[in-house]
């Protein structure tokens, strides 16, 4: 992608989306250039980094990047927890 992309990270629950409140449990690396068949290209990784807790069972975190304030993409991860087992699964 360009060289001023940006993730962030939101979360949806029960029909509200929001920016995710915790900027600490999210890490973008730096950007990675490299040029492909000619082009010039940049990589990206962005990871959110928190402890489950059964309430989160159904939230949908969002990956968003970003350029210039615009959307360019997402990528949604929902989580879903079995209280039974007390084991995390991803939908």
């Amino acid at each position: 992608g360009p060289a001023n992309l940006q993730a962030v990270w939101k979360r949806k629950k029960e029909g509200n989306e929001e920016n995710y409140p915790y900027a600490n449990n999210f890490i973008n690396s730096k950007q990675v250039f490299s040029v492909i068949s000619g082009c010039n290209t940049y990589d990206y990784a962005s990871e959110l980094k928190f402890t489950l807790e059964e309430k989160d069972n159904g939230t949908l975190y969002i990956c968003v990047v970003m350029e210039d304030n615009n959307e360019r993409s997402r990528k949604m991860f929902t989580i879903g927890v079995n209280p039974e087992s007390r084991a995390l699964y991803p939908y």
